[in-house]
């Protein structure tokens, strides 16, 4: 933000200096319409007279001296200005297209702020710039029924961009998410916002995302306190996941905090609250994860299902990764896969918005450490 901060200075600056000279010429220009006028008030017929072309110039002797001297210099100035203002001219253009660009951003920037903050007022469930949030949700049966009041955890949206493309993002938006407070915003969905002001969502939320630094830290204080797993040597990574004499088992370091909610640093992880759940397995897979009940008896129905026995998200229970080896289910959640007209499962370990071309995402900017997500994998296929 920093940068298109200063970008926009410089930009505006150029801006500026082009009001000031427009303004020049136009107060110009009217001077010179003004000194006309008053000029074509005299009397008719003293044209005659006063016409510039019937009144005696200079003589050569006169005119053949400094003035003429005079005169050559200021034409060879103009001469000189004109020469090199051009080019300079056309040298700065890509400047000021760059500056077009940046202010154009600045502009999508702003509405799509003004969209999440006022109009579609992403701000109430989602938080100030995406830092996540709650929002109460009646949750209603099949034919309709009143089940529960809960209060629904909102999703951080300051690492969005770490695991969701925009395409990817642009779907969530237009059509929402079924089963949950999440609802279609798009025409094409049903809701009130055009393609225009969803892409200004989007690129106002790119500016919003977090450095990894204070992700990672994030994450990390949060194991710890839930967790402190055992410490494991680096190099018994180093071998590859799988069958095989140079291959190994996957690693979940067992829970050593004398307060720990869980066994494993696995199961720390596919339960994570921190940022309202934003990084934990749970939200999608695990029924209700989401949802604490307001109510002072809460039904059966609403209680979190089984860990892992699926929700938004597929149940990843019993035999449901046993089509993946060890090695695959590894990338998997590390790169996320596509599931038309279903749901899609969000990369963990992998950006997939750092190659696009103007995106302010870098490669570093995912969500899970390679050893985290092996635990996390270990986790699941216990289930």
């Amino acid at each position: 933000m920093q940068l298109l901060a200063s970008q926009l200075v410089l930009a505006n600056t150029q801006k500026t200096i082009g009001y000031v000279i427009a303004v020049l010429v136009a107060i110009g220009f009217v001077t010179y319409a003004l000194i006309n006028v008053r000029l074509g008030r005299r009397e008719a017929g003293s044209e005659i007279e006063l016409a510039p072309n019937r009144q005696p110039y200079l003589d050569d002797e006169e005119l053949e001296t400094k003035k003429l001297d005079l005169s050559l210099a200021f034409a060879l100035v103009l001469l000189l200005a004109l020469g090199i203002g051009l080019p300079g001219y056309w040298l700065a253009e890509p400047g000021r297209q760059a500056g077009e660009e940046l202010h154009q951003l600045d502009q999508y920037v702003r509405r799509g702020e003004r969209v999440y903050n006022e109009g579609a007022q992403c701000v109430n469930c989602h938080g100030p710039e995406g830092v996540g949030g709650a929002v109460s949700y009646a949750i209603t049966d099949a034919e309709g029924n009143f089940v529960d009041q809960v209060n629904w955890k909102a999703p951080a949206l300051d690492t969005l961009l770490y695991r969701y493309s925009r395409a990817e993002i642009t779907e969530i938006l237009t059509y929402g998410r079924a089963g949950t407070p999440m609802p279609a915003w798009g025409i094409e969905g049903g809701g009130p916002l055009d393609a225009n002001a969803i892409q200004d969502v989007i690129t106002y939320l790119e500016t919003v995302q977090r450095p990894v630094g204070e992700v990672r830290d994030e994450v990390e204080l949060a194991v710890q306190e839930l967790c402190a797993p055992e410490v494991v040597d680096a190099s018994a990574y180093e071998a590859a996941v799988g069958d095989g004499a140079d291959q190994r088992d996957l690693i979940d370091p067992a829970c050593t905090a004398a307060t720990a909610e869980f066994e494993t640093l696995g199961e720390t992880l596919f339960n994570l609250p921190t940022a309202e759940g934003t990084f934990a397995c749970a939200r999608c897979h695990t029924k209700y994860w989401a949802a604490d009940s307001r109510l002072d008896e809460p039904p059966e129905a609403t209680q979190d299902g089984p860990a892992g026995g699926g929700a938004y998200g597929p149940s990843i229970n019993g035999d449901a990764t046993a089509k993946y080896t060890p090695a695959e289910h590894v990338e998997f959640v590390t790169r996320g896969g596509d599931f038309p007209g279903t749901w899609e499962m969000p990369g963990f370990g992998f950006n997939p918005n750092a190659e696009d071309e103007g995106s302010p995402m870098d490669e570093e900017q995912f969500m899970l450490t390679a050893a985290q997500i092996e635990a996390i994998v270990s986790y699941e296929r216990s289930l």
